[in-house]
């Protein structure tokens, strides 16, 4: 909306584009300078975390039981191993797609159940060089749709979903983001405002049913245009 662009021209922060980027070279990602890259990587790197947490869990786990590791069976091995990941697993951003959890959302479904049920394998050489080496595995988070975005695996608040149209919210720079046939669609409002949960929703609903007047008027009354639009727009 440009009225809104002209007077928050805050755009995406430098020093979160500058993270993401740097996450995109160091993982050879291939990932363009845009939003929705943006926001692939701040999904992948949420599912670094959950992928380093449970290896890290598992490594923790067998060092300390090295006395009776090798005397037992991979299944006797990996029930134990369970009972040390699952309360550690809740903690961890997940959601479930076709019947299966996701921690890893990079990636599929078969990797994940991996990872969540069969954990133990991580010792074999063919699944522990995915410590380091996991570019081979790596798939197009997109046959996840908006699930990672819904569950809270990215900085950006998933606010709704109408037909083909999806807003999220980024508080970091108090921007409204419609996400419609790979275009986007920006609605900055004040970087000094404050927007409640309810206010988000709201907002985003006059966004997109297309009311330019109504999502000025609403946002005068929230007070959350710069003072200067907020003295021009009647």
């Amino acid at each position: 909306m440009k009225k809104l662009t002209r007077y928050h021209k805050q755009g995406f922060p430098k020093e979160v584009r500058k993270q993401l980027m740097s996450l995109n070279k160091r993982y050879d990602l291939k990932f363009k300078k845009n939003v929705s890259s943006y926001i692939s990587i701040m999904i992948f790197k949420e599912g670094l975390y959950n992928k380093q947490q449970i290896e890290k869990t598992f490594e923790r786990f067998r060092n300390n039981h090295l006395d009776m590791w090798e005397n037992m069976e991979f299944n006797e091995r990996n029930l134990l191993l369970m009972h040390e990941l699952d309360p550690m697993k809740e903690s961890l951003t997940q959601f479930t797609f076709e019947g299966s959890t996701i921690f890893i959302p990079f990636f599929d479904v078969l990797m994940n159940n991996l990872y969540e049920r069969k954990t133990a394998i991580l010792e074999l050489p063919q699944f522990f060089k995915l410590y380091k080496d996991f570019n081979a595995s790596i798939i197009d988070m997109g046959v996840y749709g908006d699930l990672p975005l819904k569950h809270k695996m990215s900085e950006m608040e998933y606010i709704t979903k109408q037909d083909d149209r999806m807003v999220v919210y980024y508080p970091k720079n108090r921007t409204f983001y419609v996400f419609e046939n790979n275009k986007v669609q920006i609605f900055p409002f004040y970087i000094k405002s404050s927007l409640t949960k309810e206010m988000q929703e709201v907002m985003a609903d006059l966004i997109l049913s297309g009311d330019d007047k109504g999502i000025l008027d609403k946002a005068k009354y929230y007070k959350i245009l710069s003072p200067k639009l907020m003295r021009r727009h009647k």
